[in-house]
């Protein structure tokens, strides 16, 4: 198993998105799962020129249905294809172009040696140019988990992720229509004692992160009250599993 699938969810992306997958392709990452996630007719030609590359191959949706929904076809469509056993497992990115292709490497690299472990690209929201926004719900989410999980990951929300195929079996069916299913799969990982380990990316972001579809108040509120639940949700289970023995 030499080789990895790349997921790209994506709304109504531009020409810098076709160059970045271009990109992609020409450091050696073939095989790409495009999510046309609604961006309607207007955006045919930046797909219809995608889909031209022999590498790239596009799943449309009719309407806009967020972008767990997005990632989850991804996991479904990949668990059914009929060459899958080739394959060690996917690699998500994001569409804007803050994962530096060097970066999607590392991932790839990582997952190759060692396909028992989620991978995680890990930026470091400490350095300069970090939007406060993003850095200070990215640190919240970070603390709130490692007070109910008692696991610390410094980037709960990163996009780039590599999850080797046992594991994207695990995940395919998790809830979460938005970003609260990257969080999902963080809270499954954690309670299925699955090993997370966080790789060191590039922190770029573009005009203050203004291209992201994360809202960083609205957003960040349901993730963290996702994650208090599913903590109270385990425990209250635990414990009646406890008290029934």
């Amino acid at each position: 198993m030499d080789k990895v699938l790349v997921v790209i969810p994506t709304l109504e992306p531009d020409e810098h998105f076709i160059a970045y997958v271009n990109k992609l392709i020409a450091h050696g990452l073939e095989s790409i799962l495009i999510v046309n996630d609604g961006s309607g007719p207007e955006y045919e030609a930046v797909f219809e020129e995608l889909a031209r590359q022999p590498q790239v191959s596009i799943l449309n949706h009719a309407v806009n249905l967020g972008k767990g929904r997005g990632l989850k076809n991804a996991l479904n469509h990949f668990l059914t294809m009929k060459n899958n056993g080739q394959y060690a497992g996917i690699i998500t990115v994001d569409s804007d172009g803050q994962h530096q292709v060097a970066d999607v490497i590392k991932i790839r690299d990582a997952m190759l040696a060692d396909p028992s472990k989620l991978y995680l690209g890990s930026r470091n929201f400490n350095q300069n140019g970090v939007p406060k926004k993003s850095s200070f719900g990215n640190k919240t989410i970070s603390f709130i988990f490692k007070v109910l999980y008692g696991k610390k990951i410094a980037d709960t929300q990163t996009g780039l992720r590599g999850i080797p195929k046992p594991i994207v079996e695990k995940f395919v069916a998790l809830k979460g229509e938005e970003f609260e299913y990257e969080m999902n799969m963080l809270i499954a990982a954690v309670l299925s004692n699955i090993e997370i380990e966080e790789i060191t990316i590039q922190t770029v972001y573009f005009d203050d992160n203004s291209q992201t579809n994360f809202r960083p108040v609205i957003d960040s509120v349901a993730i963290i009250s996702l994650v208090v639940a599913a903590f109270f949700k385990h425990l209250a289970a635990s414990l009646g599993s406890f008290l029934s023995n």
